[in-house]
């Protein structure tokens, strides 16, 4: 889950322990509010990445949060 105080475009991206992006979306205008998220745990194209660490990096606006994520399939 995350929340954005105010509207905000939101980006978010995957990025693997060797700092690769594997995964990004860019959600233009969200409202003020809290949304849940779900990665399937693949990458751009649709396919399965291998289980490790990974970060759930998420801009909205001048806000910024680094979540660590364990993927575990």
């Amino acid at each position: 889950m995350y929340q954005v105080p105010k509207n905000r475009e939101v980006r978010m991206k995957i990025i693997d322990i060797t700092g690769r992006v594997v995964w990004n979306k860019k959600v233009f205008h969200t409202k003020a509010g809290t949304y849940s998220f779900q990665w399937k745990g693949e990458d751009n194209a649709g396919r399965k990445v291998v289980d490790g660490v990974y970060f759930l990096k998420m801009n909205a606006g001048k806000e910024k949060v680094i979540k660590k994520l364990i993927l575990l399939q």
